[in-house]
């Protein structure tokens, strides 16, 4: 499964990328004072903390039972805003976590946002490395416990204090099928007055641009997904007809690695008002269906019913209009959207937040689309600040939720 997390808008971002040996947690500091009964990091469903710290991380579950963490932590030695990407590896059936770090130090400045993602026919792993200097690319074995070197994907000059400002994308990457190593990357080209574009390659070689998205409709893109089945790419992000803002999408064929028939943007979501009345959570896509969950930011002063949308690409080739997503209340927020490989069942993760009861009614819930209908919500967790990221599966098809605490 693909993942994603966020450093931006700190998002993703997964977007995991969103990202584990489980971590003993004393219960209490050589002093005797209790350490906090919801520590800060990053978490495996059914499995506890992997990764400690607020610092960026995604997570992967591999086809074999096997799972992968990137994770980005702050080095204590070495000189300036440096640290470095440590992968973590679980093999099959195995209760420890092997950690090591990925060699070079990385810039940390503003941040460092990580996706991680399975090769096309699932033999590889790569993880994608955005930095204030540059976007990297690695990959290695599913059997390898080692990350080699990254590879430059697109020089950045962006290391100020605060960085610069940024596009926000946060779910960027793709395997391109019949490649066991060829990566795709949605960002902006500098030789092409930063107008967004995929970059075709593979860690050790050469990247290259495969041309612009759309612009119409001043469109903006955010997030990408691809779909395996049909081998298409949908890109959603923001708009304006010249009036009003509103959702786009945009979508592509794959021929040959070329990606450069982009349908026009087309709007999916507008209440005639600014774009802020739904903001892009997440994007799934299998089968040709695409499914886009919105959110819908609360106002000040009025209570809201629903705040997740989805908005659905039907078999009968036309968006559906957007709809509440069934079983949520206007206290959710965080939508992850995942199509499960093994079922073609679509599932939704979100966060509720009570207030006024944080560990009791508020955590991540999850619910499967199954014929048609959502099925019952499963309470996953039981913490208000518990954001969902990633998904993965196991062979007898059931979810595993990478999961951040913040």
């Amino acid at each position: 499964m693909r993942s994603r997390r966020v450093r931006w808008f700190a998002v993703i971002g997964v977007m995991a990328c969103g990202l584990f040996a489980a971590l003993p947690l004393a219960s209490a500091t050589a002093h005797g004072a209790k350490k906090p009964a919801h520590p800060t990091g990053f978490f495996v469903s059914g499995q506890g903390a992997v990764v400690k710290g607020t610092n960026a991380a995604a997570f992967v579950r591999d086809h074999n039972g096997g799972e992968h963490v990137v994770s980005s932590v702050a080095s204590p030695s070495a000189p300036g805003d440096q640290g470095h990407i440590v992968y973590r590896t679980r093999r099959p059936g195995a209760t420890k976590w092997v950690s090591r770090a990925i060699p070079g130090l990385r810039p940390m400045a503003g941040g460092i946002r990580v996706e991680l993602h399975l090769s096309y026919n699932g033999s590889r792993v790569f993880a994608v490395i955005d930095e204030c200097d540059g976007v990297f690319v690695t990959d290695t074995s599913l059997l390898s416990q080692r990350l080699p070197e990254p590879t430059l994907v697109e020089p950045l000059a962006d290391c100020t204090d605060p960085p610069a400002a940024r596009p926000g994308l946060s779910q960027t990457a793709f395997s391109v099928p019949g490649s066991p190593d060829q990566i795709g990357v949605m960002l902006p080209d500098p030789d092409a007055t930063n107008a967004t574009t995929i970059f075709f390659g593979s860690p050790g070689g050469s990247f290259n641009s495969s041309g612009a998205l759309p612009t119409d409709d001043d469109f903006t893109p955010v997030q990408l997904a691809f779909d395996p089945r049909s081998e298409k790419m949908t890109v959603v992000g923001y708009g304006s007809d010249g009036t009003n803002e509103g959702v786009y999408v945009t979508t592509s064929d794959y021929y040959y690695y070329d990606y450069t028939n982009w349908s026009t943007p087309t709007l999916i979501a507008s209440l005639g008002q600014p774009s802020a009345d739904y903001t892009i959570e997440s994007i799934a896509a299998y089968n040709d269906a695409i499914w886009v969950g919105l959110l819908k930011p609360a106002t000040t002063g009025v209570t809201r019913k629903h705040a997740l949308f989805v908005q659905h690409w039907s078999s009968s080739n036309q968006w559906i209009g957007t709809i509440p997503l069934a079983h949520t209340t206007g206290h959710d927020t965080g939508l992850r959207l995942s199509f499960n490989p093994a079922s073609g069942h679509l599932h939704a993760a979100y966060t509720r937040v009570i207030k006024s009861s944080k560990s009791v009614k508020s955590g991540i819930f999850m619910q499967t689309r199954v014929n048609g209908a959502w099925t019952g919500v499963t309470h996953l967790t039981h913490w208000y600040r518990d954001r969902a990221m990633e998904f993965g599966y196991t062979s007898a098809g059931r979810a595993v939720i990478g999961y951040e605490r913040g």
